[in-house]
């Protein structure tokens, strides 16, 4: 998925919450493409940042860090179909950032066992979905509770959990709103109070985790 500003949005959180205050290093998997540069205004104001970068890559290096790996997958593919094994692990890092490349793969298991090994004790794990009319998108793909049951069966500490529609709307209210993401809550329950049941409109979820013991990754059953 390309950088939107969304994505743009809850690293700002990130920031703002010292989440990644030390964090050196980056895994980004996601579109190396920048196409709408408005959407880094706001963010480059806040932090005193310059220079425009022609990258996804460039924008983290920007930002002070260190080392940046971005996995980008062929997009020229006339079906554009990402549904992958990712390889395994070979790196860690302070942040591993799911652009929303995740809900393209059918094997999920395989792909949050990639992040869980990716990411540094005590590391940040930000993860990405949209879902509307496609069947490979995160709709069709996750359970309500999914990022809740993943969080739980490995202890992962939750710094926040985010919706927004995906073009921003005129009523800010509903761009970017944080909501308790528990066991129990069902995103399609907040999606019904906000009218947004329809998978012709588009969302955003956008989750905040932290990786704070070294135990094997654990799929939830």
């Amino acid at each position: 998925m390309e950088l939107s500003d969304f994505h743009v949005k809850l690293f700002q959180q990130c920031v703002e919450y010292k989440m990644v205050s030390s964090a050196k290093s980056i895994l980004y998997i996601g579109s190396n493409i920048i196409s709408d540069y408005s959407i880094l205004q706001e963010f480059f104001h806040k932090n005193e940042i310059h220079n425009r970068p022609d990258t996804v890559e460039d924008f983290w290096n920007e930002l002070g860090f260190e080392k940046v790996t971005v996995i980008e997958h062929d997009v020229s593919l006339e079906d554009d179909d990402r549904n992958f094994n990712i390889l395994e692990a070979s790196e860690q890092y302070d942040v591993v950032f799911n652009s929303g490349d995740s809900m393209h793969c059918f094997d999920q298991v395989a792909f949050f066992r990639f992040m869980h090994n990716s990411v540094s004790l005590n590391g940040h794990m930000i993860s990405v979905g949209c879902w509307h009319n496609g069947t490979d998108k995160f709709l069709y793909n996750y359970q309500p509770n999914f990022f809740a049951k993943i969080m739980g069966a490995n202890q992962y500490n939750c710094h926040g959990t985010y919706f927004s529609p995906l073009s921003r709307p005129a009523d800010e209210h509903l761009f970017f709103q944080k909501i308790e993401l528990g066991f129990e809550y069902s995103k399609m329950k907040y999606l019904d109070e906000t009218g947004a049941t329809s998978i012709d409109i588009p969302w955003y979820i956008g989750v905040l985790m932290q990786k704070v013991n070294d135990e094997e990754f654990r799929p939830y059953v």
